[in-house]
């Protein structure tokens, strides 16, 4: 079963039960994958990516969420869930799910500390890139 605090959705595809989240790790074997020794591609690029609808992208992302509890499963296995479940249109509700249960909830984002002082304002004088305005 899959525990939505820890970001994990499940999916059910014929008779098998899938549990995919995104982890660190999954995310860094992605970014590995994708990255050739000339371009490192990043994870927020992957994302992106496949918002405009890249398949590789889209693949790679289902893929890297499935490292923590299949590790198993190849792209190619990858490529066959996704055709099992629907296909990627039918798809795309699980990757929003998963791309959900990746982001913090608001009350677990850092607040501002009210006893921090303010950030200090771009200089004026004379070696300053900054220039006051008349």
């Amino acid at each position: 079963m899959a525990n939505r605090e820890r970001g994990e959705v499940s999916l059910e595809v014929g008779d098998q039960r899938y549990t995919l989240v995104l982890t660190l790790g999954g995310m860094c074997e992605l970014e590995e994958q994708m990255s050739t020794p000339e371009t490192e591609v990043t994870f927020p690029q992957i994302m992106a990516r496949a918002s405009r609808g890249s398949m590789r992208a889209t693949r790679g992302i289902v893929w890297a969420s499935s490292r923590e509890y299949h590790p198993e499963l190849s792209l190619k296995d990858i490529e066959k869930l996704i055709q099992k479940a629907g296909g990627i249109l039918k798809f795309q509700a699980v990757l929003t799910r998963i791309y959900e249960s990746a982001q913090p909830d608001e009350e677990d984002l850092p607040k501002e500390d009210p006893n921090r002082p303010p950030q200090a304002q771009a200089g004026t004088g004379a070696r300053s890139t900054s220039k006051r305005v008349a």
